[in-house]
């Protein structure tokens, strides 16, 4: 029987197009989760009038996370449906592109305030190097996951047409982009930060006083809570960019050996090692979410 043919009445589960039928209520979870980081980054664009480019990409990803894992509930319905497997795996292929250049743009903040370290690059080399690289990926994935899942699968077990094998070729070239600008991103990012660490900001928050004697007190202080602010908000872009790196290194490894493999088809280690590691990086980029913890 073709799978388009199948229903849950007539068919295992093990016949659906993901390998198994989608876990409604971790996907419900997801949904939720990126719901909420698209809203609360917004809301913070709005309210705050700052980071404005930061919030529209996260914002953007998130959405596309949402419509994804809103497929992957609808998948479970109906596990058969070619049109809400296409419209999942794209745009959970896609999305944490848009979170990476979120990434990307902080860094130049950083190197603003923490001085060009290690290597002496310009603050305006990171955004001019890597938001480039970044829309190169977001159009490979998007090449690749067009044709993947523009071809239906007709067989019975399912067998990969030539343009899902082409599709899912271009994909892997894509996410294996994002991979090597991630890890030089991490070398740059680190070049920056651990002597900005050991030399600390070099702009300091002005504080205005009409009594000399109070203002060495109150300087020290707002130093002190900057520089706490501050590394907050470096820990949470170290930790977000491993995350994603991790789920990026997952997606190569997987989409090599194929949509019909033991780890394409493994829905729990999809949920841990792209769901809750994406889930959690963005939670971090609105929670801790620049224009609230660091100046201008």
């Amino acid at each position: 029987m073709a799978t388009e043919q199948c229903t849950l009445d007539t068919c295992p589960e093990s016949f659906a197009i993901y390998g198994y039928r989608p876990n409604l209520s971790i996907n419900v979870f997801f949904t939720v989760v990126f719901g909420l980081v698209a809203i609360w980054s917004a809301f913070v664009a709005l309210w705050k009038r700052r980071w404005i480019s930061y919030s529209i990409v996260v914002s953007l990803g998130a959405i596309l996370e949402l419509v994804g894992y809103v497929s992957r509930d609808l998948g479970w319905v109906d596990p058969f449906d070619v049109n809400y497997f296409s419209i999942q795996f794209t745009l959970l292929t896609l999305a944490p592109v848009f979170f990476t250049a979120g990434i990307y743009l902080s860094l130049k903040y950083l190197a603003l305030r923490l001085g060009p370290g290690y290597f002496g690059l310009t603050p305006n080399f990171y955004t001019a190097f890597f938001i480039p690289n970044d829309v190169v990926a977001l159009i490979i994935q998007a090449i690749g996951g067009g044709l993947a899942t523009s071809e239906s699968i007709s067989d019975d077990p399912p067998a990969p047409s030539d343009g899902l094998l082409i599709g899912t070729e271009i994909t892997i070239s894509g996410l294996a982009l994002q991979v090597v600008s991630l890890t030089v991103f991490l070398v740059l990012f680190l070049g920056v930060v651990l002597p900005g660490r050991e030399h600390g900001p070099t702009t300091e928050p002005k504080t205005p006083s009409s009594e000399p004697c109070s203002e060495v007190p109150v300087s020290v202080n707002d130093r002190q809570n900057s520089r706490r602010r501050l590394f907050i908000f470096v820990f949470m872009l170290l930790v977000a960019t491993v995350l994603i790196l991790i789920r990026s290194c997952y997606r190569v490894a997987e989409l090599s050996q194929g949509l019909s493999s033991s780890l394409a088809t493994d829905q729990w280690l999809f949920v841990g090692l792209d769901g809750f590691m994406v889930a959690i990086a963005t939670s971090l980029m609105v929670i801790v979410h620049p224009a609230l913890v660091v100046e201008e």
